[in-house]
């Protein structure tokens, strides 16, 4: 109990959020994508009508869906618990990217940290939605010759999306850093550099 309450006493929010340590400079990319994300989202609210469709390329539409449920419609059929659900389970996930960010080494984790700052912005994303509206709004419909269409999505989705891919590359393709190798003196700073 005085181990945490040490903790507790010496714990400075400024110096876990301020982006002193490397990976956490990849918030400022989640505080991007999740702006852009509710940028867009206000703006196909305020031009278009529920289940409007706006051509935009020959495979791809702008219209405006709701979804209550989760990724392909997940629970959407749900009596609306799934909603707060939803919501508790993104912000619990947050706090662990955070935490996970936090605990990344100084260097050679750039592809991890990307990913998981843009799950961030997607789960935060979403989960704004569900508190502000009720509902995730989905936009983005691809398809092909109007005979076949991918489930409308938004930005959000997106990114969760593109930070899963990278999270799964840096997975599959990250080599281990061993005992006394140059990764795993990250935290050490380098004297190369030429003092005058």
């Amino acid at each position: 109990m005085s181990k945490f309450y040490a903790w507790l006493t010496d714990f400075r929010p400024e110096a876990f959020f301020v982006p002193r340590h490397p990976p956490t400079r990849w918030l400022a990319l989640a505080f991007i994508i999740l702006i852009f994300d509710q940028f867009t989202k206000l703006l196909v609210l305020y031009y278009l009508e529920p289940y409007e469709q706006l051509p935009w390329l020959p495979v791809l539409n702008i219209t405006l869906l709701f979804n209550r449920g989760a990724a392909f419609s997940f629970l959407a059929g749900a009596n609306g618990w799934q909603q707060w659900l939803f919501v508790v389970l993104a912000v619990a996930f947050s706090i662990a990217i955070l935490v996970w960010l936090r605990r990344l080494p100084a260097r050679g984790r750039a592809w991890l940290a990307a990913g998981l700052a843009l799950i961030l912005a997607g789960a935060l994303g979403n989960a704004i939605d569900r508190v502000w509206h009720g509902h995730v709004i989905d936009f983005i419909q691809v398809h092909y010759s109007d005979t076949w269409y991918f489930p409308t999505f938004n930005i959000a989705d997106a990114a969760i999306t593109v930070g899963a891919i990278l999270a799964i590359v840096d997975a599959l393709f990250h080599r281990r850093a061993k005992p006394g190798s140059d990764e795993s003196q990250d935290s050490q700073p380098q004297d190369n550099q030429s003092t005058e």
